[in-house]
């Protein structure tokens, strides 16, 4: 996922005479900003199986699901940027039983923020492995639990004697957690975590980590009742250490986590955070990213829940009404009708192509996948646009206000991804969106959008119109004011048959229809067909 020798220029960045930009906090300022007015119904007060890793000495409530999906960054040389990335992913089923069964993975594939080893080639930090945790007691507020996993660890660096990562560079790892939780009140949990990591004992270049104690601790306060602030760490008392420093060698550091939870749907929270955790799975929560650990990363996961507060949901969240047209390369204040899986496919002129799956499975929360090939980005800007190879782009979108009485829509939305063919680089998108439904066949919309990748970012203001001119044809005409870089449109025509189905023809200038691709220029317009069906 990196680049070979980060130490030149990386091939994705603004040029070394214009200054970085004050304003790519302002890419994940879109989403923040408009979620943070939010009022979501819920069940505020259900207990949290774990903080962000800390484990909490409860399990999930019988016949209950969740879901993590996340990331955090930072640039090689500030905590914002897509230079250095963590994915994380998790899932965890409780049945009828008293066991909570989970899955969880982690990915790190870049090189490290300085040399270590007096090397910055890239490091691959990857986790994958399996869970159980059952409570085992609760007298009052206190509740206690036990976890333990299995998993496979890839550690490859040039300091451990493994780049290019190969079999010498994966091991068997696993953990045996002893959480317990204190609710002091109904807004303050203490969270105790202690556990034995079983790392690994050797590297192909010298001693590993061995096994190693934590003691683990944390707190969650409840601001209000969709809002939390949290604090963690865990803490290397005994074993060789979780880290590497500067001179390669094991050492000990302290993993810390701080962050909110903000609940933006009755069924799904975004945990909002920073850390210096270069892994998250049972085993692998203790290690921070090396040298050292002294470099903070910044993220957000998704903790979805699905079917919780389903009930709760009222009309904020489904609308009344005539609802906007959806867009070309704009999205719509509307996110999808609940019940929703929707299939799109799109080709295109200049090479252009893209696959989309849509599903909107609870209230006021959409979950989209892309794959999209890009036409050549014209020049200009200071910008160097990633590469055209196929990329993938996973994210979603927040209904943050639905038609009623005042016939606007609100929703928000972020998109993240790599391209496929190394070396990749990472690029994340973010948009607010407002439409208006001005009659039962127009609507109007407009789009702050924004993208960052490398040194580069990219902030645009999107409007658009869509009239249908009949009930089974659309007109639709977008344009895009992109700061610093040339601007994009698109213009063409929607036609909805029955049983879901829906057909567009369209002309644009933008290099994609989706993400980042609709911030950019091509070398010239290219013309653009699409199908979809809706089940």
């Amino acid at each position: 996922m990196a680049r070979p020798d980060p130490r030149q220029a990386p091939r994705h960045s603004r040029p070394a005479d214009r200054p970085k930009a004050a304003r790519r906090p302002a890419v994940v300022a879109l989403l923040a900003g408009a979620v943070a007015a939010l009022h979501v119904p819920g069940d505020a007060g259900a207990e949290e199986i774990r903080l962000h890793d800390v484990e909490a000495g409860v399990v999930l409530p019988m016949d209950t699901t969740e879901f993590r999906l996340g990331s955090r960054q930072a640039g090689t040389g500030s905590l914002a940027g897509t230079g250095l990335q963590v994915y994380e992913g998790a899932v965890a089923r409780r049945g009828q039983g008293p066991w909570q069964l989970g899955a969880r993975f982690s990915v790190y594939d870049d090189p490290p923020p300085r040399p270590v080893g007096g090397s910055l080639a890239n490091m691959s930090i990857i986790a994958v492995g399996v869970d159980a945790k059952r409570e085992i007691g609760r007298s009052g507020n206190l509740s206690w639990a036990v976890a333990g996993s299995i998993e496979g660890l890839r550690y490859s660096t040039a300091a451990t004697g493994t780049v290019p990562a190969g079999a010498n560079s994966d091991f068997l790892v696993g953990s045996v957690h002893l959480p317990a939780s204190v609710r002091f009140s109904p807004a303050l949990t203490a969270y105790f975590d202690p556990y034995i990591a079983f790392l690994p004992q050797d590297f192909p270049a010298g001693p590993g980590f061995g096994t190693n104690g934590f003691l683990g601790a944390g707190a969650a306060w409840r601001a209000a009742p969709v809002l939390s602030f949290y604090a963690e760490a865990h803490v290397p008392v005994a074993g060789r250490g979780n880290t590497l420093n500067a001179a390669g060698a094991v050492t000990r550091a302290t993993a810390w986590t701080v962050g909110a939870r903000l609940r933006v749907a009755p069924a799904a929270d975004l945990d909002i955070h920073a850390s210096n955790r270069v892994a998250g799975t049972l085993a692998t929560s203790g290690l921070v990213l090396p040298p050292g650990g002294d470099k903070a990363m910044v993220g957000v996961t998704l903790v979805y829940r699905p079917g919780q507060g389903r009930d709760t949901a009222g009309p904020r969240l489904v609308g009344s009404g005539p609802r906007p047209l959806q867009g070309l390369m704009l999205r719509s204040g509307a996110i999808l009708p609940q019940g929703t899986r929707r299939i799109a496919f799109a080709a295109g002129t200049r090479g252009t192509g893209s696959a989309s799956l849509a599903l909107v499975p609870d209230p006021g929360l959409q979950f989209d996948a892309i794959l999209e090939k890009h036409a050549t980005a014209a020049p200009g800007g200071g910008v160097v646009a990633p590469e055209i190879d196929t990329r993938y782009m996973l994210g979603g979108r927040l209904q943050l206000a639905a038609g009623g009485a005042r016939p606007v829509w609100l929703a928000a939305g972020i998109l993240a991804g790599r391209d496929i063919r190394k070396p990749t680089v990472g690029v994340i998108y973010a948009e607010t969106t407002a439409s208006v439904s001005l009659s039962r066949r127009l609507s109007a919309t407009v789009q702050a959008h924004g993208a960052a990748w490398g040194g580069a970012d990219v902030l645009g203001l999107g409007m658009g119109l869509g009239a249908a001119v009949t009930d089974a044809l659309s007109l639709h005409a977008e344009a895009s004011v992109n700061g610093d870089v040339a601007d994009t449109w698109a213009l063409g025509l929607r036609w909805r048959g029955g049983q879901g189905l829906a057909a567009t023809a369209a002309v644009t200038n933008a290099i994609g229809l989706h993400g980042h691709g609709t911030l950019l220029a091509g070398t010239g317009p290219r013309v653009v067909l699409g199908f979809e069906k809706s089940l």
